[in-house]
């Protein structure tokens, strides 16, 4: 094998090692980027979203509690039209 051949072997195996590493960079470059991306989504899609569920508290009550929550107000609920309920 001559010294040209080597030489000309050497080139080409130089510009696939770069070539690779060149893609690899440009890889892990499009995942961080989409990932920073996703997480943002994530959270304005959470905000956007904003349900009963984000602002509920459960609470443990009485009998008592609930009779007077069925004579007083539930009374009032029942007898609204639909469109007011």
């Amino acid at each position: 094998m001559t010294e040209a051949m080597k030489f000309e072997k050497y080139q080409v195996v130089s510009k696939a090692t770069f070539i690779v590493l060149l893609c690899s960079a440009i890889f892990l470059t499009v995942i961080y980027y989409m990932r920073s991306i996703s997480s943002l989504d994530g959270y304005m899609f959470d905000v956007s979203t904003v349900t009963a569920k984000d602002y509920t508290v459960e609470m443990n009550i009485t009998s008592d509690m609930w009779e007077y929550f069925e004579d007083n107000q539930y009374v009032k609920i029942r007898n609204l039209p639909i469109e007011e309920r």
